[in-house]
């Protein structure tokens, strides 16, 4: 008996079984990809395990299988053939849409109003309605229906004012959740534009339109369970005449339009609302329009507004605080259009016309598209075909159809960086690229949202008054990450959308409450330090547990991130507080150099490695291939290096080096022209002179030294000079001597930006390793003065060679002509920047390389012998005539001879990459190596790998020969990397390989180099700091020929 129990028991449960899972083969038969469901719950796990949004769930499936056309997805039992290519979304949505005319209906069928709504009719019904109901939503009656609606926004920009006045007495503001006001604004919107109701729900927060409401939108208890088993089995819901809605609460809505009809009609009151335009419409087609088809109409605005109006307020409040800079801009627009109102009420054309408004909003519904989805019914059965006529997919009758709004755009081949907040991806200029059917927010085709005017409207005139009076910022509640902290069908994090609103006018007090955090602490320091001195036994157990709580809290903090590589499976190096792997240059034991050439030798045998740049994890590149697929192969990927600089510097952040994205890719393609052989060749004569000037001091110091053996010189303060010299007339088109005039302003200038000395220096780490406390106190590396000084320069110069059409072969000329050429209208800062970009790029860099090499030919004697010598003969076929471009540049040991000195003294140490969206990195078999997110910072050790005996053997050997032309092909690409590698190589490297070179043909055509007794025995060793040079100087001793 008990054997015959279980056996039924089993058979059952196996029955159940198989009925669950009876169609999880229908995809597989069908031949479409999909990913295996789980019995009941389909693909949604994670959605009945509250561990993600319904958002999230389709977007990361999305992004699993966009390199198909269609995928198969189950939604719980219910299979579903999802749309991923925008050309199929396209043909189903339009071009054939009387194949896919439908919605499928979510309630069961006893639901009475629902299955009235337009978005639940279907076919010539549905027709029928969309045609009578689209005059109700023109500009025209939005324009009359929006003064209702000022007055609901009135309401609740007065009801934050009195919150303000009761919580943020001080002017520091006061924290808020948005989504609850919100609700409660969309709330007493839809009472008034749609019922003809007024209603008040900041005063009268129980009232029954908004607890009756809420009932309907937000399910929760019995009615969510019985929606559920509607979604899953409605056969089975219609079978039981299940009704998921309260019908208190239907009868409430239906009474509350019949009514209000009702008395209008008696009474001739005449109203621009919903209801009013509902009996105008019938009025007008002649329609017998059923009661319950007219309440049903109103009705649908809490299923299609009420959550999704207050959601898109929400969202874009949401990414306003996290991106200041969006929210400054808006501001200056929702100003600039107030005070042209001139004390009138908004108005519909007014907030419709905002383009940078327009352009938010936009974003806003890109990343958090309010539906997630759209769907579709197969009414036919339909081939679809690719363009040339073979058949993808054969769709049958009742086949249901999702088109994933959120995946598609949250796709970076069609949204580059996705999870960026960019307003100007809908500019005038940006808009038109995006490619159709990706950017679908209210849907697509005849089935589109028919109130996507009075939803912009809604959110735009929101927005205006919430931005005009408050600034937004981060409160603590606000959460981290919207889309991992959002749980169910609705997005939205689990613990609100909480903001901290400033009043305008008192926003610059944000910030007292960290200032207080910071005065705080100073506080407890001082008077550690004058208790310590003073403490009796009792103080004692008093100040030793707050003493060792602080320095806890400052541990904590110094090492929160340390645990970054272990989570993330990579190799790496126990990093110290606050100095990261920085612990040698901080102890100025060695060299920027020499540190990163080390900890590359100590982790090569690894493909990628971990390691800290002060606080910062940053991941390093040790293998070539590697390398060659970040700069390279997968260049979109890693378009950008990271911003040393703060924000706040003028000049810096418009240079070439520093811009990101589309703006670098212009930027770019217009000075490509400007860096030729061709260019290069003009600006030579201009180097011709300051080399003459360069060797003309050199004589005078020879003939001081009143010695025929020679004298001793500091190369690198000759060299500075001379790079000084050349930028001046290269790129600024300024004729400077700074061996006759030591003191000139250029070259003391041009020295404090190019080398951080004193406050600058501290300043530029603070801005590398906390740039948000460098941005919130205010800072910039350089002195305003001194790049105003560069600025006019340059600008003046600019502007009097226009005036009087002069010509001179120089950055300046070059610049001006590109501006002319390119398409791009670049600012004056934008120009002056790309001349100032010489003192990052060139000073210092030009400089170093004579020096390096310099340094080498005198401890090589015989390749010192080797160049004079191809020097001497260069200079004879020359016969009198000056050294040019072509000449120098055709020299095959001088390019030999440096090459190798970049090899061996790589004049950056590394250089670096931003990841600006996720990547999967895999080796050639498939295998996922690593994961890099977003953001991930990275680092190419060139002077690691020009060190690796593995690549360049004997590497502390100067061995010119192996960049002749028999042994140069044979290095490994992607091993010497002097000037980076990729479309984000160095565009300048022309410019310095002709300045160094002709440099030393002129220094080795007069002089032998040799030792000094102050030449440094060990230049790696010598070297402390970021800069490559020793202690004592490059001092060598020159010998006249």
């Amino acid at each position: 008996m008990v054997l015959l129990t279980i056996l039924s028991v089993l058979g059952v449960l196996l029955l159940l079984y198989k009925l669950i899972t009876a169609n999880h083969n229908v995809f597989e038969k069908r031949g479409l990809p999909y990913e295996k469901p789980l019995p009941i719950v389909g693909n949604n796990l994670d959605l009945v395990l509250e561990r993600g949004s319904f958002q999230k769930v389709l977007s990361e499936f999305y992004a699993r299988n966009r390199e198909h056309k269609l995928a198969g997805f189950f939604s719980f039992l219910t299979p579903i053939i999802i749309l991923i290519d925008p050309e199929v979304i396209k043909k189903v949505t339009v071009k054939d849409f009387d194949h896919f005319p439908n919605h499928q209906t979510i309630f069961p069928k006893k639901e009475r109003l629902v299955h009235e709504m337009m978005s639940s009719l279907t076919d010539q019904k549905w027709k029928n309605v969309r045609n009578t109901l689209s005059p109700s939503f023109t500009a025209s009656k939005m324009r009359t229906m929006f003064p209702l609606m000022n007055e609901c926004i009135a309401e609740c920009m007065e009801h934050l004012d009195k919150k303000g006045k009761s919580t943020g007495k001080t002017g520091g503001g006061f924290e808020l959740e948005m989504k609850e006001l919100c609700n409660r604004m969309s709330n007493d919107i839809i009472a008034s534009t749609a019922f003809g109701l007024k209603v008040n729900s900041y005063k009268s927060p129980k009232n029954d339109f908004y607890e009756i409401g809420k009932s309907i939108i937000f399910l929760r208890g019995v009615p969510f369970y019985k929606f559920m088993l509607a979604q899953s089995l409605p056969w089975l819901a219609d079978l039981l005449g299940l009704k998921v809605l309260p019908p208190k609460s239907i009868n409430y809505f239906s009474k509350l339009v019949i009514d209000t009809m009702k008395y209008r009609e008696e009474n001739n009151i005449v109203r621009p609302d919903m209801i009013q335009m509902l009996m105008e419409t019938k009025k007008e087609v002649g329609k017998d329009f059923t009661e319950d088809e007219l309440v049903a109409q109103c009705f649908t605005f809490f299923f299609a507004a009420f959550e999704n109006n207050s959601l898109s307020v929400c969202t874009t409040a949401f990414e306003l605080l996290q991106n200041p800079d969006v929210q400054q801009k808006l501001y200056e627009e929702v100003k600039e259009t107030h005070d042209a109102l001139n004390g009138k009420s908004l108005s519909y054309e007014v907030v419709m016309k905002m383009k940078y408004m327009d352009m938010v909003l936009s974003e806003s519904l890109r990343k958090w598209a309010l539906a997630p989805i759209t769907d579709r019914i197969c009414s036919k059965d339909y081939t679809l075909r690719d363009d040339d006529g073979s058949t993808v997919f054969q769709f049958k009758k009742g086949d249901r159809i999702f088109v994933p709004i959120a995946g598609i755009q949250l796709d970076e081949q069609y949204f580059p960086n996705p999870h960026k907040f960019d307003p100007e991806r809908f500019s005038e200029e940006n808009k038109d690229k995006i490619l159709p059917y990706t950017y679908i927010p209210f849907g697509s085709g005849p089935r589109l949202c028919i109130g996507n005017r009075y939803a912009l409207m809604t959110a735009k005139s929101m927005l205006f008054n919430l931005v005009l009076k408050y600034k937004i910022e981060r409160s603590p509640k606000t959460s981290k990450d919207m889309l991992s902290d959002s749980v169910g069908f609705q997005l939205g994090p689990k613990n609100g959308y909480w903001v901290h609103l400033y009043l305008k006018g008192f926003e610059h007090l944000s910030h007292v409450g960290k200032a207080k955090a910071f005065c705080l602490e100073s506080v407890i320091i001082a008077a550690l330090f004058k208790v310590i001195f003073n403490f009796t036994n009792m103080d004692l157990f008093i100040v030793l547990p707050i003493v060792g709580l602080l320095f806890l809290w400052a541990y904590k903090w110094l090492t929160a991130g340390h645990d970054e590589f272990i989570k993330r499976g990579l190799p790496f190096e126990k990093p110290y507080p606050l100095v990261g792997n920085n612990l040698d240059i901080f102890l100025a034991r060695c060299s920027f150099q020499k540190l990163m050439a080390e900890f590359y030798a100590r982790t090569r045998q690894h493909k990628l490695v971990g390691l800290f740049n002060f606080r910062t994890p940053v991941i390093q590149l040790n293998d070539p291939e590697i390398i060659k697929k970040i700069t390279i192969k997968d260049f979109d990927h890693f378009p950008n290096h990271q911003v040393f600089f703060s924000t706040k510097e003028r000049l810096v952040n418009d240079m070439l080096s520093i811009m990101k994205d589309q703006r670098w890719k212009h930027m770019r393609n217009t000075l490509t022209p400007v860096f030729t052989a061709a260019k290069m060749r003009t600006m030579f004569s201009l180097m011709n002179e300051s080399f003459a000037e360069c060797m003309d001091h050199l004589k005078e110091k020879g003939t001081a030294a009143k010695s025929g053996e020679g004298f001793e010189v500091e190369m690198k303060e000759v060299c500075n000079r001379l790079s000084n010299d050349l930028i001046a007339t290269t790129a600024f088109g300024l004729k400077v001597s700074s061996y006759k005039e030591p003191n000139n302003d250029f070259f003391k200038i041009g020295q404090s930006i190019a080398f951080f000395r004193g406050k600058a220096i501290y300043k530029f780490l603070l801005s590398a390793t906390f740039p948000q406390l460098f941005k919130l106190l205010g800072f910039s590396v350089f002195d305003q003065n001194k790049t105003d000084y560069f600025i006019r320069l340059v600008v003046d110069t600019m502007k009097q060679r226009e005036e009087n059409n002069i010509v001179r072969p120089d950055m300046i000329q070059l610049l001006m002509e590109a501006k002319k050429e390119s398409s791009e209208n670049w600012t004056d800062d934008e120009l002056v920047a790309q001349c100032f970009i010489f003192f990052f790029a060139a000073f210092e860099n030009n400089a170093s390389l004579i020096c390096t090499t310099s340094y080498e030919l005198l401890l090589n004697p015989d390749v010192q012998q080797k160049l004079y010598e191809e020097i001497k003969e260069v200079h004879e076929s020359l016969k009198g005539q000056p050294l040019n471009y072509d000449a120098v540049m055709k020299m095959k040991y001088m390019d030999m001879v440096v090459s190798e000195s970049l090899r061996k003294w790589s004049l950056a140490a590394a250089t670096d990459r931003l990841c600006s969206k996720d990547y999967t990195l895999k080796d050639d078999d498939g295998n996922v190596i690593f994961e890099f997110k977003q953001g991930d910072r990275i680092n190419i050790p060139i002077g690691g790998l020009h060190w690796d005996d593995r690549y360049f053997p004997n590497p502390a050997k100067f061995d010119p020969e192996r960049f002749s032309d028999e042994n140069k092909d044979n290095i490994v690409p992607y091993t010497y990397l002097p000037f980076g590698a990729g479309p984000r190589n160095c565009i300048g490297n022309r410019y310095a390989l002709m300045q160094a070179k002709a440099m030393i043909y002129n220094l080795l055509l007069k002089y032998r180099i040799e030792r000094s007794p102050k030449t440094v025995k060990d230049l790696m060793s010598d070297s402390r700091g970021f800069q490559l040079t020793p202690q004592s100087g490059y001092w060598v001793h020159l010998v006249p020929r």
